[in-house]
């Protein structure tokens, strides 16, 4: 399977790739409306919105939330920090938050998936 932030590299647009970066380089936090509306050059959220989905299939605000869980997969399998700690550290404001986005995208829940890396 191929990582969304892999998409980066394949999109032709300037502002959607910009606003893709700015999105990966803070996978840390929640990014907001306004930032990404700067990134865009003060282009509408709704015609970003536009831009993704036409030649990524998903909006910005998907791909934020698949790079904070893509930061949290690296930090369960790379670290022993709490899933509590792994929330905050990607932006979410607890564990229970980050625990059920990740077994609703990844289909197991953070400790389950940290095992499994554990065991390869």
């Amino acid at each position: 399977m191929v990582r969304r932030s892999s998409n980066i590299l394949a999109v032709n647009d300037p502002v959607v790739a910009a606003a893709m970066r700015y999105i990966h380089e803070h996978d840390h936090e929640a990014v907001g409306v306004k930032e990404l509306e700067a990134v865009a050059g003060g282009m509408s959220l709704r015609n970003l919105h536009r831009r993704f989905v036409s030649l990524l299939g998903y909006g910005p605000g998907e791909a934020a939330i698949c790079a904070r869980i893509e930061r949290a997969k690296h930090l369960l399998a790379a670290t022993a920090l709490s899933v509590e700690e792994i929330a905050r550290r990607c932006g979410w404001s607890n564990g229970r938050t980050l625990s059920s986005l990740f077994q609703q995208r990844i289909g197991q829940t953070p400790r389950q998936f940290r095992a499994q890396e554990a065991t390869r």
